[in-house]
């Protein structure tokens, strides 16, 4: 067991101290914003800052370092030191009250431990985690900011930066229980915070100004109808779009979870209504929107941010099919997958290092479906294998073969679209390829502790062994 005293605290003039504060701020704060550079630093510098906190930081942080900064890290040989730091955060959570206030410095420590630990595994410890991160979240109230009187005491950067804290929150909430199959945390008629006015690099440079007093939209289903006012009013970098994509993710993963526990003619209807969604929004939003190239007067960041969220945008075309649902629906969710890998043609190599992690899991999701197309009758064409889907999964492996040396998580994900392919030549018809879409809509387990991966090999050979019994018969 780590002790703290083997791992003592490096003062910040310390140069692998201003590093891992550097990498967080490259690295992680364009996907999860939290901080003020010069506050943060500043109150690293004074020793006002506590220690929870900084461990936090370089947990996620530390991931970002150079192998010689590693070595030089701790002054050890220790070859994972944000397993290290996250140990240490955990002592100090422990060594604290609990019934004690809450700062907003504590919870963004807390946000950084869940990140770390769903890119680590996002099974049952990130998803306990996630759940008391939301509930803590209720207890200061940063779900309802924008709601009721404000208090003339709290300034713009103030509520702003809470604002920012519940959305990463709210995504993480997302994230973790999309790939676990749980129920989420709040419904979006409970969330009384605006979005935020302000891009990242603003926020980070401390520059911010009044709300512009946009809310997400309550009815998912119609998301479509608030998108062009978005849009419009959006940050420099396209955060708050971002979110609306979010926001359809959720409204479809509910309405799944829903049906498979208790299936109704309404939720069937409800569904239907999703998958309109899309094709509503290509009509609402400037054409320019769609389309995955650099605009001329785009930033990277800006063009980095809409490529994620067209890729969740159009992961919900692919996802959205039902057990029983037929080949013409199918077909629109394989061409949602050629989509997403044709994304994948503008992404530039810079990207992997501060995209969002779910990106590996919806690479991951198309590679599956892709594969099953391949699998199955409709995939194939006289002269054999479709070339169009060969060149996607190419494309799509790659790309997920990037994220393995930013997120560990990604490692076990490549790993089973690699056994995947090894079951190419199998033959399946449209009821198996639902069969195992079904299986794969929730391909981890919340109560597992631990990352063995995920056994495509079980999955298939169960239905491979019926296949061989009903030939047989």
């Amino acid at each position: 067991m780590i002790q703290e005293t083997d791992c003592a605290l490096p003062s910040l003039g310390d140069f692998s101290s201003n590093t891992r504060i550097d990498l967080y701020f490259v690295n992680v704060q364009p996907i999860l914003p939290l901080f003020c550079r010069t506050s943060l630093k500043r109150e690293a510098t004074e020793g006002t800052i506590s220690k929870k906190l900084l461990y936090a930081l370089y947990t996620v942080s530390s991931r970002f370092a150079s192998v010689e900064d590693i070595r030089a890290l701790r002054g050890t040989t220790d070859s994972t030191p944000w397993n290290s730091f996250a140990h240490l955060a955990d002592l100090e959570s422990m060594a604290q009250d609990e019934n004690r206030d809450i700062s907003l410095n504590e919870i963004k420590a807390d946000i950084l431990l869940t990140l770390y630990q769903f890119t680590s595994f996002p099974g049952r410890k990130a998803w306990m985690m996630v759940g008391a991160l939301m509930r803590t979240a209720f207890a200061m109230g940063l779900h309802r900011i924008d709601c009721g009187i404000q208090r003339p005491d709290v300034t713009d950067f103030e509520l702003e930066e809470k604002r920012f804290v519940w959305w990463a929150i709210w995504k993480l909430d997302s994230a973790i229980n999309s790939v676990t199959g749980s129920h989420f945390g709040i419904d979006n008629h409970g969330i009384g915070t605006a979005l935020v006015s302000t891009s990242v690099a603003q926020f980070t440079a401390g520059d911010v100004g009044r709300s512009n007093s946009r809310f997400l939209p309550t009815d998912s289903s119609r998301s479509w109808i608030k998108a062009h006012e978005i849009s419009s009013t959006d940050t420099d970098d396209g955060m708050n779009m971002h979110l609306v994509s979010v926001c359809f993710l959720r409204a479809v993963m509910q309405c799944r979870q829903i049906l498979h526990a208790n299936p109704s003619p309404e939720l069937v209807r409800q569904f239907a209504v999703l998958r309109n969604v899309l094709p509503c929004m290509r009509l609402s939003l400037p054409e320019w929107y769609f389309d995955p190239a650099m605009q001329s007067l785009e930033m990277a960041s800006s063009h980095r941010a809409r490529l994620e969220t067209l890729i969740l945008m159009h992961i919900l075309t692919t996802a959205n099919l039902l057990g029983d649902d037929n080949i013409s629906n199918w077909l629109i969710a394989v061409s949602g997958g050629e989509d997403i890998a044709a994304t994948f043609r503008h992404w530039k190599p810079g990207y992997f290092a501060i995209a969002d992690p779910f990106v590996c899991m919806t690479i991951w999701f198309t590679i599956c479906i892709l594969s099953l197309h391949t699998m199955s009758d409709y995939g194939q064409s006289d002269v054999g294998p479709d070339v169009r889907i060969a060149n996607s999964l190419d494309l799509l492996y790659v790309s997920l073969e990037h994220f393995t040396r930013r997120w560990e998580f990604s490692r076990p994900l490549l790993d089973s679209v690699a056994q995947l392919k090894g079951w190419n030549w199998l033959r399946i018809d449209f009821a198996q390829v639902l069969s195992l879409l079904a299986q794969l809509h929730t391909p981890l387990d919340p109560l597992k502790q631990e990352s063995r991966g995920i056994d495509m090999w079980q999955t298939i050979q169960h239905m491979n062994m019926n296949m061989d019994l009903n030939s047989g018969l």
